[in-house]
């Protein structure tokens, strides 16, 4: 089987390398396959998890075969603060005095004070406090 192999580089906006880490890519590299002759064959999965806030880019690498010294356009991925719930099921409550409660957490400590806008959908049938302050 003839193999070309493909690299996925993690780098800053400016291209940089060396940077701290806001992006985990798995599989690091893949591999092409002459394999049946179609381009089907030769799709594949990869997992891109943010582990912090941040701008990145993934981008593509050609090392072997009729891919080799090609740098492909990257990818930019943004990973946005989040929030995170103690639990997203809240189960069924009972109306007009079921009541439970959920615990907010920022995935990032804020860097100054944010306010958090809640809403439900429809409006009128879960009573909730109109803001969060973290």
């Amino acid at each position: 089987l003839d193999v070309s192999a493909l690299d996925l580089v993690l780098t800053d906006e400016a291209g940089a390398t060396t940077w701290a880490a806001v992006l985990a890519v798995s599989p690091p590299s893949i591999s092409l396959r002459k394999a049946d002759g179609t381009l089907a064959a030769n799709s594949r999965n990869i997992t891109v998890e943010c582990l912090r806030a941040g701008v990145a880019r993934v981008q593509v690498r050609g090392t072997a075969g009729n891919y080799a010294s090609l740098l492909y356009a990257p990818v930019t991925v943004e990973c946005l603060p989040g929030l995170q719930f103690s639990r997203r099921d809240l189960g069924t409550l009972s109306a007009p005095d079921g009541s439970t409660t959920v615990l907010l957490t920022p995935t990032d400590i804020p860097d100054e004070r944010v306010t958090v806008v809640i809403t439900s959908s429809p409006p009128g049938i879960v009573e909730h406090p109109p803001r969060a302050f973290l």
